[in-house]
């Protein structure tokens, strides 16, 4: 027996992908009622970049990255897979909150940096799970991407 259901496993990263959606949008309309309502206790760079980095380091990446790894149910999310979606995550979390905080400061730019490195070594998963691929279509796109 599997030490977990990994449908389940899929179908929660999903919707963490979709929650990270969802805060991305939350500020994006808090970004935007500052044109019609005074906000002063908002600064808006620093509100965008957390916005920028929610939505496309959480949303887009994350639920990029799931659905290459889920690759049409034949996939397999192992420990490491999942540990590095967490650690993913977290990241983008600490940014969502560290970006409006301080802006560009030693947290969220060591959580920038976290990030990347975890997502290196996911991709370099995805590289490798993509061998079965077909070799003129999509395997090609998906590596040419990467």
């Amino acid at each position: 027996m599997k030490w977990f259901d990994e449908r389940a496993a899929f179908r929660t990263w999903y919707v963490i992908a979709m929650i990270d959606f969802l805060a991305a949008a939350t500020i994006g309309v808090l970004l935007r009622s500052m044109y019609l309502v005074e906000l002063p206790f908002i600064q808006f760079r620093p509100w965008l970049h957390g916005h920028a980095h929610t939505a496309l380091l959480g949303w887009l990446f994350i639920g990029t990255a799931v659905i290459l790894i889920h690759d049409g149910g034949q996939g397999r999310l192992s420990r490491r897979t999942s540990a590095l979606l967490w650690i993913i995550q977290m990241a983008v979390l600490v940014m969502a909150i560290s970006f409006p905080m301080q802006g560009y400061g030693a947290l969220s730019i060591g959580a920038s940096l976290i990030h990347v490195l975890c997502s290196c070594a996911l991709l370099a998963m995805v590289w490798k799970a993509s061998a079965g691929w077909p070799v003129s279509g999509s395997r090609a796109l998906l590596r040419t991407a990467i």
